[in-house]
């Protein structure tokens, strides 16, 4: 079964004895925690809320379970533990509406099949116990250190921080496609052999190169040369693929621009001064066709 933390905040809490234990719901010992079947039927568990998922495939004893469920039968806890929920208990089966499960249903039951475990918030109440020690013991032994977030969790934090609103990928891709791009960073004393100051000789090869050398489709290629982009250097100056003006060009073809684009060390939204405006302009119209 996996344990997922689907909250903004809180974790899992535990009591053990007098001893209060914060888990961070990413560590994946979590897992382990909640599948140890000797810890689990000494514990007395709370939670705001709880979504227990199934696949398609059911075992004979679950499908039996959800039957008395969906038919009003409630089906009575048989161990000395519980497992409480504020907001209330839910199961989903494959791509079934979640529906309620009676508060004095036999959750260790459910959760002994189930494929997924969705809670917000957990606290976990246990008596000193040599099966709760070993249980606990890692937790308490060997700390959790958390991962470096991804740069798409990280956009997910902020946008919701910005807006919120809980991110779908169409808001973050519309979002990432808005935004500018980062500037192309120059390496310190790269600039000594450049032609132009300011730029590498690198990108001032990459930026005098006709539109037409870098593979693009035909459908992007005959877009930039209906806007007067023929070479790259034109092509950058804009913010974004958006503003280009070309018909015909939409999220396929701007993402084609963007990749191309990055492979060549450029990104959109380069700023010239005028005197390198003008230096590109000229090696670009020097260079042979």
């Amino acid at each position: 079964m996996n344990v997922i933390h689907d909250g903004e905040t809180g974790g899992i809490r535990v009591f053990f004895g007098e001893t209060v234990i914060d888990i961070d719901p990413r560590d994946p010992r979590c897992h382990g925690l909640l599948n140890d079947r000797g810890f689990m039927k000494i514990a007395n568990i709370k939670c705001g809320s709880i979504l227990i998922v199934f696949g398609r495939s059911l075992r004979t004893k679950t499908a039996r379970m959800m039957g008395e469920i969906m038919f009003g039968w409630t089906l009575t806890n048989s161990s000395n533990s519980q497992i409480v929920a504020e907001r209330g208990v839910r199961v989903r089966i494959g791509g079934w509406k979640p529906m309620p499960v009676p508060h004095n249903c036999d959750m260790f039951e459910l959760l002994e099949h189930a494929d997924a475990l969705y809670f917000d918030t957990m606290e976990i109440r246990t008596k000193a116990s040599e099966v709760a020690a070993r249980a606990l013991g890692p937790f308490i032994m060997i700390p959790f250190v958390p991962p470096e977030p991804t740069p798409s969790e990280l956009a997910i934090a902020e946008f919701r921080r910005r807006t919120g609103v809980e991110p779908t990928s169409v808001l973050l891709e519309a979002e990432a496609e808005d935004a500018p791009e980062p500037p192309v960073a120059v390496p310190a004393g790269a600039e000594a052999n450049s032609p132009i100051p300011g730029l590498t000789p690198e990108q001032v090869k990459n930026l005098i190169r006709r539109c037409d050398e870098l593979g693009f489709t035909t459908r992007v290629t005959n877009g930039l040369r209906t806007v007067g982009c023929e070479f790259v250097y034109q092509v950058v100056e804009k913010t974004g693929p958006e503003t280009l003006g070309a018909k015909g060009l939409g999220r396929r073809s701007n993402n084609e621009l963007r990749v191309i684009l990055a492979e060549l060390g450029l990104s959109f939204g380069m700023n010239f001064t005028t005197e390198q405006r003008a230096a590109l302009e000229r090696l670009a119209h020097q260079l042979p066709r």
